[in-house]
């Protein structure tokens, strides 16, 4: 059987939630990922802007902070659609 919580804590690319027969799988992004998405911009970059409410904060996991790919998604569309 598939250990998904240990799948969740050695590379933080699934969050595994449901019964049996279904499973959802979410991906997350760490900081450097987020980094990349957002054409090279700092840590402190991004930090400030989820000071100002203009990014979204990320979860705690472990000790690690991490952005579900959902929300990011939210976000781009929301900066392109200029809302």
């Amino acid at each position: 059987m598939l250990d998904t919580n240990k799948a969740c804590r050695e590379n933080y690319s699934h969050n595994c939630v449901g019964d049996s027969d279904s499973v959802e799988v979410t991906r997350f992004y760490t900081i450097k990922q987020i980094q990349v998405l957002l054409g090279g911009k700092s840590r402190s970059t991004i930090y400030r802007w989820i000071s100002k409410g203009f990014f979204p904060e990320p979860i705690k996991v472990y000790g690690s902070s991490l952005w579900p790919q959902e929300q990011i998604k939210a976000w781009r569309n929301r900066v392109v659609s200029g809302n």
